[in-house]
């Protein structure tokens, strides 16, 4: 029997790099580390060369795919005019009542100028293919910045519009932990994907996810729609943050201190506001513009919020170790992601509070004004104290 011995790779580069043949004796351990290194470094240089190649390909692909695909027809990007001074995305859905129109559109809250008042008109632009279709939009009811962050919408309905549209459906139902999504809108009114969201956080009011849009890129993809994998809307992306942006809400931290915990679970994170949210300012458009819903305290209802509101303030009070009771208010802006509406005892750490006080605050009005209601409850008796003021923004 014959054997043929075929000399493997390592044994190969070394006989093309060495400067001395393998054979010619003598260094050996020299040799073999030279090559090795020489291996090493063509190695990195070339993953760096294919990397690179990889991701300029990639997006190009994302690029064509984005002007390809059909989610053009029910996404619009918003133009920024002198009514609407920030540009934006929004996106077009359908209901199932059939008392009313089927076909309304959300966009983010945050970019709607409080003097845009409900009932006014603006354009809002479609891409068929490369050619704009501009479409007349009607205000109908606005959330706040700070919570729903999302307008409701209708459209002027145009035979071309009609004709053009591909209407999103709404999935209320809770996305799952750690759930792989994706977002589709316009970045600077061009198209963009930003796909592989994984979910970092879930509670009632927020969701947030990876994102790996660089900040540069980011102008005007507020209002996009946050997908499943079954294409239905699972959220409206309203926000991002890195690492060197300040928190949401600075006025609501104590001085010196910057308790935001980007760094406990991302550096660089999206926020959107759930479908359920989204659902609920259909049915407050449905019911003259008012759909509250409680706040809880295990099974406790310690509040309630309506569409435009958002919790301002949250004090709760606790016995220490000498039976003193003593007060911590919660500062928003470290909490807000994690804030559980459902039930607010998971994020207070404390095993003896005896009580809490909830500060509820609207939307600023036209007038700059906002209507806050202060929720006051014994968690031992369960009962809440409430009143109310009028308040400047």
């Amino acid at each position: 029997m014959i054997r043929i011995f075929t000399p493997c790779f390592l044994c190969t580069v070394l006989f093309f790099t060495c400067p001395q043949p393998l054979y010619a004796g003598g260094g050996w351990p020299k040799k073999i580390k030279t090559a090795t290194q020489t291996l090493s470094q063509t190695s990195a240089k070339t993953r760096t060369k294919i990397a690179a190649a990889v991701n300029t390909l990639n997006k190009r692909l994302s690029r064509k795919a984005a002007e390809a695909q059909p989610w053009q027809h029910s996404v619009f990007y918003i133009k920024p005019s002198w009514k609407m001074p920030v540009a934006g995305s929004g996106f077009v859905f359908q209901t199932n009542d059939q008392a009313e129109q089927k076909i309304f559109g959300f966009i983010s809250a945050h970019i709607t100028p409080v003097s845009l008042a409900k009932g006014e008109k603006f354009d809002v632009v479609f891409l068929n293919g490369k050619k704009p279709l501009t479409v007349r939009a009607e205000l109908l009811l606005r959330g706040t910045s700070f919570r729903l962050d999302a307008a409701l919408i209708r459209f002027e309905p145009t035979a071309e519009f009609l004709e053009f549209v591909k209407p999103f459906s709404l999935n209320e139902r809770k996305v799952v932990p750690w759930a792989t999504l994706s977002a589709v809108g316009y970045a600077r009114q061009e198209p963009s994907l930003s796909p592989n969201r994984k979910v970092k956080i879930l509670n009632p009011s927020l969701i947030t996810t990876s994102y790996t849009l660089e900040r540069h890129k980011r102008a005007g993809f507020c209002g996009s729609p946050l997908l499943n994998a079954q294409g239905e809307v699972v959220g409206l992306h309203c926000g991002s943050l890195t690492e060197d942006f300040p928190p949401h809400r600075p006025s609501l931290l104590p001085k010196g201190q910057n308790l935001w915990p980007v760094n406990n679970y991302s550096q660089r994170v999206s926020f959107a506001v759930p479908a359920r949210l989204l659902g609920d300012l259909v049915r407050a458009y449905h019911q003259g513009g008012s759909f509250k819903r409680p706040i809880l305290w295990d099974s406790l209802t310690v509040a309630e919020i309506d569409v435009n509101e958002h919790i301002e303030n949250i004090t709760v009070f606790y016995s220490n170790s000498d039976n003193l009771l003593q007060s911590e208010p919660l500062w928003l802006a470290d909490k807000e992601p994690f804030l559980n509406e459902l039930n607010l005892r998971e994020t207070f750490d404390h095993p003896n509070i005896q009580g809490i006080m909830i500060m509820v605050q609207s939307a600023p009005r036209a007038d700059k004004t906002c209507l806050r209601r202060t929720y006051v409850t014994d968690l031992n008796s369960g009962i809440t104290d409430v009143s109310e003021e009028t308040v400047c923004n």
